[in-house]
C-alpha cells in the first residue's frame, strides 16, 4: 500500500473540492456507515478495507464481519461510485482479527471476506474523474503526515478549506516558518524545518516491564518549500485557495514516481514502486520517511 485515507475524510474532501454530494445509504442512526479505509497500492489501484475485531469468541468475529458487509457495499451501491471508479478498486474487503483471552483454548483467526457487489453509477466522473479522487487521498495522506510532526492546524485547515480568524495568521507562513511551526518548536536547516522533541517508545523485549516504556529523542522535519506553499494556500479572509492548493497537490503527486493519477491501473506486473514510507534502522536510530519529504528520526536508546 502506497497511501492511506480514512474513508469518511476521503468522502469529506471529494465533496469540498467537487460541490459534489455522495449518494449514500445512511446506517440505522447517525452518518453513512463506511469502511474504515480506502488505500491506494503501487500500481495505483484503489482496496476498500473495513476493519473489525474481538476478543469474544469466532462465532462473535463472524457477526462483526457480517456487519461490515454493509459498510462496504455502501461505496458500491447504486448511486455511490462509477463503473470507471470500479475499474481501479482492485478489493473490497472486510477483516476482521480474533485474539483469545489467555483463559481461552481456541486459536486465534484471521477472517476476511470480500463480497461481490454491482452496480456502480457515474458520481465520480461529475465530481471530476478519477484523477480527483486519487488527488482527495494525496491530500488526505498529506494532511496526516502534517498533523503528524506537530502541524496539526495547518493540516485541519488545508482539508476543512477554512481558518478561523483566531488561525489565519498563527498558520500562515512568515519569513520562511509560520507561527504554529514555531510553537511546534520548528527551526530552518537548510531545506527543512526541524524539530527536536522528547518521545516515548515502548519495548516490549525488555525484562523489566517498568523499563519497557522509555524516553527517547526525536526529531521531526518537512520540507521548508512544501510547508510554505501548503501555508500561502491560505487567504486573508481565512479560506484556503482551492486552485493555488489543487496546484501545489498536482505538483507534488507528479514530482511521485510511479504514483501519477491514471484512469486506469497499471498491469499487476508493471510500474510497481516501493513503497513512499521507508522505515529503517541505522546507527541505532529508527528513521521514517514520507515520500512527500516528511520525517521522522528516533533514537532508540534511552536518553
Amino acid at each position: 500500500m502506497v497511501h492511506f485515507a480514512p474513508t469518511d475524510y476521503w468522502v469529506k474532501s471529494i465533496e469540498l473540492a467537487t460541490g459534489t454530494k455522495l449518494v449514500l445509504k445512511k446506517g440505522k442512526q447517525g452518518p453513512p456507515k463506511l469502511p474504515d479505509f480506502i488505500g491506494m497500492d503501487t500500481a495505483g489501484r484503489y482496496h476498500a478495507i473495513e476493519c473489525k475485531g474481538t476478543q469474544k469468541s469466532r462465532s462473535a468475529l463472524s457477526s462483526a464481519i457480517k456487519r461490515g458487509v454493509p459498510q462496504v457495499e455502501n461505496l458500491r451501491a447504486l448511486g455511490a461510485l462509477p463503473a470507471a471508479m470500479h475499474a481501479c478498486f482492485d478489493s473490497w474487503l472486510v477483516a476482521g482479527l480474533y485474539v483469545p483471552t489467555g483463559n481461552k483454548k481456541t486459536r486465534p483467526l484471521l477472517k476476511i471476506a470480500d463480497p461481490d457487489f454491482s452496480s456502480l453509477s457515474d458520481l465520480i466522473d461529475r465530481a471530476g474523474g478519477i484523477q480527483a479522487v486519487t488527488k482527495a487521498i494525496f491530500l488526505t495522506a498529506l494532511c496526516q503526515q502534517l498533523a503528524s510532526v506537530g502541524l496539526r492546524r495547518l493540516a485541519s485547515i488545508l482539508f476543512s478549506g477554512k481558518a478561523q480568524p483566531s488561525e489565519i495568521e498563527l498558520v500562515r507562513t512568515q519569513a520562511g516558518i509560520s507561527e504554529e511551526a514555531r510553537r511546534a518548536g520548528f527551526v530552518t536547516n537548510g531545506n527543512f524545518l526541524v524539530a527536536d522533541r522528547k518521545t516515548q517508545i515502548f519495548d516490549p523485549q525488555r525484562q523489566n516491564v517498568g523499563a519497557r516504556i522509555r524516553e527517547v529523542k526525536s526529531s521531526y522535519s518537512a520540507p521548508a518549500k512544501l510547508v510554505e506553499s501548503l501555508a500561502l494556500t491560505v487567504q486573508d479572509n481565512g479560506n484556503v485557495n482551492r486552485q493555488q492548493l489543487d496546484l501545489v497537490l498536482s505538483n507534488l503527486v507528479s514530482a511521485l514516481p510511479g504514483n501519477e493519477p491514471r484512469s486506469t491501473p497499471l498491469p499487476r506486473d508493471e510500474g510497481r514502486e516501493r513503497t513512499p514510507w521507508i522505515s529503517r534502522e541505522v546507527n541505532g536510530r529508527s528513521q521514517l520517511r514520507s515520500q512527500f519529504g516528511i520525517q521522522i528520526d528516533t533514537a532508540l536508546d534511552s536518553e
